[in-house]
């Protein structure tokens, strides 16, 4: 787990990977899954230069990848937007919108894949 400042906030990558996870939650409740189980889910920064130490708040990535089996998806954050989803996840409040649909998204394209390859 790495820890991350956006402005006065800090936040890590369990938090947003949490807040992946609760979108998907919510995903679930609404349409259920076309696969068994939940997918993993885990956040990484994509720093924007070689320094890995050195963080830049306007230019690094933050990628989520979404697992079932061995079919994966990728997710992707500015890190603003990765800061914001973290602390809404910190907060205990529901999650936004956007990431609601980006995880809808996912689930149909994990279980379209993974259907296609059991018929």
């Amino acid at each position: 787990m790495a820890q991350y400042n956006f402005g006065k906030n800090d936040f890590t990558t369990n938090e947003i990977s949490g807040a992946v996870a609760q979108a998907f939650i919510a995903t679930f409740f609404t349409g259920g899954y076309l696969f068994d189980g939940f997918p993993r889910v885990v956040a990484k920064r994509n720093p924007s230069n070689d320094l890995h130490g050195l963080i830049d708040e306007e230019n690094d990535t933050f990628e989520v990848n979404v697992s079932v089996e061995d079919i994966s998806f990728l997710l992707h954050f500015d890190f603003a937007e990765a800061a914001a989803h973290a602390r809404r996840f910190r907060k205990k409040e529901e999650p936004d919108t956007q990431l609601i649909e980006l995880a809808e998204t996912a689930v149909v394209k994990l279980g379209s894949i993974l259907s296609r390859r059991r018929s």
